[in-house]
């Protein structure tokens, strides 16, 4: 630098180029007083000056100075931030923890016109993720339309400061799913939120999807934590108990909720009695038929058929271990039997051809290879289905207002007969949602709509090209309380607050999310 600042002097002329890289160089070797000093000095100064300086800054740990400067930009007005201050900016709040601050940036920049993706999305996830807000992060997330393996990466590591191991977990198979490649910064996300979690199990499904990717850097990595894994101790925030127990994340924008709420047989999901958290053996085999058999079986070169039956055979041989540690490979025909009875929502058929048997999942599958026609009963009459309700949640009613239901990452849109705890209803939607949607029957099927049952009775249809138009729904209720919020016939929406005409595309406000349980939407039925 020596060298350099020795050329500097000496120009005739200096322009704000030639001072920025001056203040960069000292910025980069630590010299942030030198680096001020000629930022002091300089006559006339740009946005890119300034990026610089406040980027040296928060490279050298000063990040109150670096958000003064930054305030000092906003008063002065001499010229606007761009993109990379915004981004700078982000990076010193999340080191601060300054929530509040956050808030202030993340108004500005949408006053402003700034579109949240790329760097400027990933600093703003990352942002709400350090500054305690994980719901902030998580919606910033799904916001943004086109992501890069960065924005994945952000939130995972968002979920792994909030010990939200089987969050990230579910959020690097969706990755998978989605066909988006994941660096050794996800694998080492994903590792760090499942350690913190005790989620040693998960240890060797990463290994094997990665090596399914043949990602051979990747596996070295796997292989070196593999040991650590075995010192990870399950506890209550793991897979569906303790105050932070949430099921696995299972659909392009559905998130966890209320782990404990599937328990089979009448208990919370994962437990076995007694305080400490012990998996149940058959129980946790069942949550590993689920994934595998829904979403993944191709991806484990499992021989999966059109109607989703594969061989519980070749299931039994795959080397992978449930959420109680035990391998799947040790589990018998047995076991599986066991899991398929003792569901009680009926997820699983078993069938016996020439001595061979069988499994599939009745529905929720993304698998492209099951076919609607070989897995599904066609519904003919209305008359089969007096009651057809699909349950969401408030936070996704403008959505779904404004662009109808969709399959999203799913084959079928999912709806149950009746509300949970009837006594006809198996399967179909969770306990606790806050939004039901009654689809006209009658309707849908005399425009053209196909509707199938499941084997336990879930209403299923991929609508129009996937998206179910609101046209077709009968009425809207809250739950619980079953407050009227729409009804089909006169096409008004109605709320305490405002009414809404859907046929003129009219939005409503997304309301505050204050608990993770109250973000995002979960039809792992």
């Amino acid at each position: 630098m020596e060298v350099g600042y020795d050329l500097f002097r000496r120009m005739p002329k200096r322009d704000v180029i030639s001072w920025a890289n001056m203040i960069d160089g000292y910025g980069r070797l630590g010299c942030v007083d030198v680096a001020r000093g000629l930022f002091d000095d300089m006559g006339e100064r740009d946005v890119v000056s300034c990026n610089v300086m406040v980027a040296g800054y928060v490279q050298n740990g000063y990040f109150k100075e670096a958000l003064e400067l930054f305030h000092d930009m906003l008063r002065e007005r001499k010229f606007c931030p761009d993109r990379t201050t915004l981004v700078i900016a982000l990076s010193a709040i999340a080191q601060l923890g300054n929530i509040k601050e956050g808030i202030a940036v993340h108004q500005y920049l949408e006053k402003n016109g700034f579109v949240v993706e790329g760097k400027l999305g990933v600093a703003l996830i990352d942002m709400y993720a350090k500054s305690g807000s994980i719901e902030i992060a998580i919606q910033v997330f799904e916001n943004i339309k086109e992501r890069s393996v960065d924005h994945w990466n952000a939130v995972i590591g968002g979920l792994a400061i909030h010990g939200l191991g089987e969050v990230a977990f579910g959020l690097f198979i969706e990755m998978e799913r989605l066909c988006v490649q994941p660096d050794d910064i996800t694998f080492i996300g994903v590792l760090n939120a499942c350690g913190h979690s005790g989620m040693a199990w998960v240890i060797c499904i990463v290994e094997k999807i990665s090596c399914n990717q043949e990602a051979g850097s990747r596996k070295h990595l796997i292989s070196n934590r593999k040991d650590k894994g075995s010192k990870f101790r399950l506890s209550p925030s793991c897979s569906g108990g303790g105050n932070r127990g949430r099921s696995s994340y299972t659909r392009g924008s559905s998130w966890g909720r209320g782990g404990g709420s599937r328990g089979r047989g009448g208990g919370s999901r994962g437990y076995s009695g007694g305080g400490a958290f012990t998996p149940d053996k058959i129980d946790s085999l069942g949550r590993l038929m689920t994934w595998i058999l829904r979403h993944t079986a191709s991806k484990f070169n499992l021989d999966i058929r059109s109607d989703g039956y594969v061989k519980v055979q070749d299931l039994l041989k795959l080397n992978l271990q449930t959420v109680a540690n035990i391998p799947l490979n040790s589990h018998t025909i047995a076991d599986v039997r066991k899991a398929v009875i003792a569901d009680n929502k009926q997820r699983f058929s078993l069938v016996e051809e020439n001595g061979e048997l069988f499994v599939r999942a009745n529905q929720g599958h993304t698998l492209k290879a099951v076919k609607t026609e070989s897995l599904l009963k066609p519904i003919i009459s209305a008359e089969e289905v007096p009651v057809c309700v699909h349950g969401t949640y408030r936070e996704n009613l403008p959505s779904i207002l404004e662009h109808g239901l969709k399959c999203m990452k799913r084959l079928h849109i999912h709806f149950a007969c009746g509300l949970p705890k009837d006594s006809d209803v198996i399967s179909g939607m969770r306990e606790n949602v806050n939004i039901l949607i009654f689809l006209d029957v009658k309707k849908a099927l005399e425009e053209g709509m196909e509707l199938y049952f499941s084997e336990n009775k879930v209403v299923l249809t991929e609508g129009f090209n996937g998206v179910i138009p609101v046209k077709y729904f009968e009425r809207i209720e809250s739950r619980p309380g079953r407050q009227l919020l729409y009804v089909g016939k006169d096409e008004d929406l109605v709320t305490g607050m405002q009414k809404l005409a859907i046929k003129t595309g009219a939005k409503l406000e997304r309301p505050p999310c204050n608990k993770m349980n109250d973000v995002y939407q979960d039809q792992e039925l």
